[in-house]
């Protein structure tokens, strides 16, 4: 590792850690409702990672050049939110948000996402022929067969299936949100908590689907969110403990459960593990996140070289893809492709998982963050400039959520595409993903599982 390079790993790092430490000092534990602090946690993981694997020379490096520039651009974003938050943040009157469900509708909802979930599954693994119950053996099918689950096109039956998956994130959310209602502000709720768990249950169906981690991540931020919502003012000790046991349980079990995949394809590829060079216990539990965080980082740097072009810019296609993609609801689940970016004369990055593994680079299997689609869209310094407005609409938005005054289901939407984006920040992922199958999705819940609720005195009361 360069001079240079080491200076930067260690001023992200520094950075990082000083924004979370103003986001305690300002927001205590209503933190946890901070988009931003989900940017910071992640970040701050995944380049310790890239530097513990640089040191220890195990990390793939094509440019170190692009290495230095990701870390600036987490840098100043991690001082853009920290500003942000410095200077506004709210201490007004949380306000409570009641949902109201038709709870017949809303149970049949949960079980038919549940066996939706089964059998596509179950129809997944006949798909791509699995002999085994291996982790490893299940994402390396899934990654080469491009009709299946994570296919370009997909056939009738797993479209079909698909559609009964199209609740799964609004149902996870809310399960987040009555969970918080009955352990964080005491609120009986008429449903028997055992279907609240039943979302968890399908995320871990959607793990053994695609044979990845990353299904189970997102399944845990969607109930974060909706625990968002549901957040008292001030946490007694109660509350605060019961909060920060299940963060910690939650971190050490994601913690081991990704070593425990990372050392099953290791050992499926027959490939060294990471873990055989550390010689700290710490490091060996955490081996298998390191190497999954320190990943992105090759990604980037794969696809830097390959694809920047600063005279051809995307002007936000990449960053705001799923606007673009906009087409006829569902059409991807069939293979269509008639959408407002082939209107306007857009193509996809054809540098993609299939084009990396079909002409055998290595490392293809690596994401590239949200960072290089912000590079590809405006250039570096363009980037900055919009990192600059992007993390101040966070704030707000963040701020609009803790007053509560005016914020209806579909607020809950556009904060969760906001909380997703930031997230997932070290993947690739666009703003505003399924923008218009959200919109719809929200829309078909509020009128068919919601009941009317009325704003009374900066409280939600059910008619």
């Amino acid at each position: 590792m360069t001079e240079a390079s080491a200076y930067w790993f260690n001023q992200t790092i520094l950075l990082l850690v000083v924004q979370l430490f103003i986001f305690y000092y300002r927001l205590g534990l209503r933190m946890i409702a901070h988009p931003g602090t989900y940017f910071a946690a992640i970040w701050l993981f995944s380049v310790f990672s890239q530097q513990i694997l640089m040191r220890y020379d195990l990390a793939l490096v094509r440019d170190v050049e692009s290495i230095d520039e990701l870390n600036k651009l987490v840098l100043i974003t991690s001082v853009f939110f920290s500003i942000w938050v410095f200077f506004d943040a709210s201490k007004k009157k949380r306000t409570q948000i009641d949902i109201n469900l038709h709870l017949k509708l809303y149970k049949n909802l949960i079980w038919i996402t549940f066996i939706g979930a089964i059998l596509l599954m179950l129809y997944t693994w006949n798909s791509i022929g699995i002999s085994s119950l291996n982790l490893a053996h299940i994402r390396d099918l899934n990654t080469r067969d491009k009709t299946n689950y994570f296919g370009t096109s997909v056939d009738p039956i797993t479209s079909v299936l698909k559609y009964s998956q199209f609740f799964y994130s609004i149902i996870c959310i809310l399960s987040g949100y009555l969970l918080g209602r009955i352990y964080l502000l005491k609120q009986d709720i008429q449903l028997d908590k055992k279907y609240l768990y039943i979302p968890l249950y399908i995320t871990l169906i959607y793990v053994l689907t695609t044979g990845g981690r990353n299904p189970l991540f997102i399944g845990i931020k969607y109930y974060f969110i909706g625990l968002c919502f549901s957040l008292p003012k001030f946490f007694s000790p109660n509350e605060r403990r019961w909060l920060l046991r299940r963060i910690f349980i939650i971190v050490i079990s994601l913690t081991f459960f990704s070593t425990y995949v990372n050392e099953t394809r290791n050992e499926f590829h027959e490939m060294t593990s990471t873990s055989d060079k550390f010689n700290s216990p710490v490091l060996l539990a955490l081996s298998g996140g390191i190497e999954y965080a320190g990943a992105h980082y090759y990604g980037y740097q794969l696809r830097n070289v390959d694809t920047y072009d600063e005279e051809n810019l995307g002007f936000g296609y990449f960053t705001f893809n799923s606007i673009f993609e906009i087409g006829l609801p569902l059409s991807s689940y069939h293979g269509l492709s008639a959408t407002l970016g082939d209107l306007l004369g857009f193509k996809e990055n054809p540098i993609d998982y299939f084009y990396l593994w079909e002409n055998g680079f290595e490392g293809y299997y690596t994401t590239n963050s949200v960072y290089l689609d912000l590079k590809l869209d405006f250039g570096f310094f363009g980037a900055i400039i919009f990192l600059f407005f992007f993390t101040y609409y966070t704030q707000r938005l963040f701020v609009k959520v803790q007053v509560g005054k005016g914020v209806t289901i579909i607020t809950v939407f556009w904060y969760a595409m906001c909380f997703q984006y930031w997230a997932a920040s070290n993947f690739k992922s666009s703003y505003a993903t399924g923008l218009i199958g959200g919109i719809i999705m929200i829309h078909l819940f509020s009128r068919i599982f919601v009941k009317a609720q009325t704003y009374l005195n900066n409280r939600v009361v059910v008619s």
